[in-house]
């Protein structure tokens, strides 16, 4: 940053490299203004992030035993204590066997995610106009965002895997009540339960990758330049809440995990410790669904407004153009109603549990009733979130090819000047 002067009589040499350290001194300062401002941020996302989850954990324990209406008293407190004729726990191939089948499925989803083939092309070439240097920068801030999303699908999908694969060996090797309570069970109990509090974390980042997407769009869109510090910039003014902060998923999550690690989310059927962890997953679920309504709904839009010639005056009339944009597409409305969908499939299982172990049915047999529900909404939510990712990659292959394209047309044009040069001076001698 060097701040220029007109030059005269009295513009020494020691003038101006006096006005070059004074402006390098104020950089700095800019500098480490923001690397302070930037801490304390970090700080006040993490504590809200943490406040969150401690919120939720007497929620959660209190919506799951105000639902449970059986009388059997399912979520009994336990705090890592089980005790004969109150603790029940599954052995049978039914249970470990279908979360084995789970682990595979889930291993699947996760590896899928993370070999997406991704937008190719080189964000090097910045010869050339400016409205290019943004085509450029904006494919490469879409190059990442793609690529953070389909990691953090990847991570949820693997942390689905992980809590179904401790919990399958819990059932296949802890048979008795005394393994119940030995450190071996309370150790893969912690890792069963504690993944499936982990998970929120990768849902909200899912978020805020969404959130990013639309900031793209909306902020960035129009020729303006924008790379990855300035997409951070704008959504920091632009942002609210601590939402769309990953430090603030982080947080929650570490806070939720800490909290099964205690036990306070421990019962005397273990099995009803998940439902009830799954509860905490509503912030993140939510969050989800209203990022995934911003970037996708603003994608569609925009593409709306350039086949139309469509104009938004006021912001609620934006928003009804929106809704009319994404509904009459199928594809968006598909991508939209899956997330939404299969993200709060599983909630029913909190009173459901309930209700099937009051019929009497042998724990196996409800065991693989719940796992065949979990397949049926873990499956559901990968096919939403690639309907997701594969829309985010017509995006960038549409901004590859108009940059190709313009590449072309200034080559055209450099090449037609330099030919037209030749021929005049050929002219001239």
């Amino acid at each position: 940053m060097v701040r220029v002067v007109p030059c005269n009589s009295r513009s020494t040499p020691a003038r101006l490299l006096l006005i070059m350290k004074d402006s390098d001194l104020v950089e700095k300062h800019e500098t480490l203004l923001t690397k302070k401002q930037s801490k304390r941020t970090m700080v006040r996302d993490a504590a809200l992030g943490s406040l969150l989850a401690g919120l939720m954990v007497p929620f959660s324990i209190g919506l799951v035993r105000s639902l449970d209406q059986t009388g059997l008293s399912v979520y009994s407190p336990a705090d890592w204590r089980y005790m004969a004729g109150r603790s029940f726990f599954d052995n049978t191939w039914l249970t470990w066997l279908t979360d084995y089948m789970l682990v595979a499925l889930m291993a699947w989803c996760g590896s899928r995610m993370l070999s997406a083939e991704l937008i190719t092309g080189s964000s090097s070439s910045s010869h050339g106009t400016e409205g290019t240097k943004h085509s450029i920068e904006d494919l490469s801030v879409l190059r990442s965002l793609l690529r953070r999303f389909s990691f953090a699908g990847a991570l949820m999908f693997l942390l689905y895997g992980a809590s179904v694969l401790f919990g399958g060996i819990a059932h296949h090797t802890q048979r008795s009540l005394d393994q119940r309570n030995s450190g071996m069970f309370r150790a893969l109990w912690i890792l069963c339960v504690g993944t499936v509090s982990a998970a929120s974390g990768a849902q909200g980042y899912l978020g805020v990758i969404l959130r990013r997407l639309h900031e793209l769009l909306s902020s960035c869109g129009g020729g303006k330049y924008c790379d990855e510090k300035t997409l951070d910039r704008q959504l920091w003014a632009r942002r609210i809440t601590s939402f769309d902060s990953p430090v603030f998923w982080m947080a929650y999550a570490a806070t939720m995990t800490l909290c099964v690690a205690s036990g306070a989310f421990s019962f005397q059927r273990p099995a009803a410790d998940i439902f009830a962890v799954g509860v905490t997953q509503f912030p993140g679920t939510v969050y989800l669904a209203v990022s995934a309504w911003l970037g996708l709904g603003e994608m569609i839009l925009q593409e709306e407004e350039k086949r139309k010639k469509l104009s938004s005056n006021t912001a609620l009339q934006r928003l009804k153009e929106q809704v009319r944009a994404v509904w009459s597409r199928p594809e968006f409305r598909g991508s939209l109603g899956t997330i939404a969908f299969f993200f709060v499939l599983n909630s029913p299982l909190i009173v459901l549990y309930p209700l099937l172990v009051w019929t009497g049915w042998p724990l196996g047999v409800v065991n693989l009733l719940l796992h065949t529900w979990l397949a049926v909404a873990w499956t559901g939510q990968y096919v939403g979130l690639e309907k997701a990712r594969q829309m985010m990659l017509a995006l960038g292959s549409e901004k590859r090819d108009a940059e190709l394209g313009a590449s072309v047309v200034r080559a055209s044009v450099t090449t037609m000047g330099s030919t037209g040069s030749a021929a005049s001076m050929g002219a001239a001698s």
